[in-house]
């Protein structure tokens, strides 16, 4: 990941905040794609939409402790993204795994 090797100093800070940023973007429009589905095939799309909004958060969060050069901050954020894609990962499970 983008964060572990800004914090054992393998990346730039501009590289590392670029990365961050079109990650960001990208959960973004996820998110805006899956709040405009109109489809069936997304039963729990409250619960895609709140992990995908954590996991912005957490990515933004990272971005900001780059910004200031807090390698404690990165860290807390890096924590944070971890946790927040488990959780994305058990909402994506919910929401399209075979329902009896």
């Amino acid at each position: 990941m983008a964060l572990d090797a800004w914090l054992a100093g393998a990346t730039p800070q501009n590289y590392t905040s670029r990365t961050l940023q079109s990650v960001g973007r990208k959960l973004s429009d996820a998110e805006t794609q899956i709040q405009s589905a109109d489809s069936p095939e997304v039963p729990d799309r409250a619960g895609l939409i709140t992990a995908i909004s954590r996991l912005a958060a957490a990515v933004a969060n990272a971005e900001a402790g780059l910004q200031d050069n807090d390698p404690a901050k990165v860290e807390r954020a890096q924590r944070d993204v971890r946790n927040a894609i488990a959780a994305l990962a058990a909402a994506y499970t919910k929401s399209f795994s075979p329902h009896p």
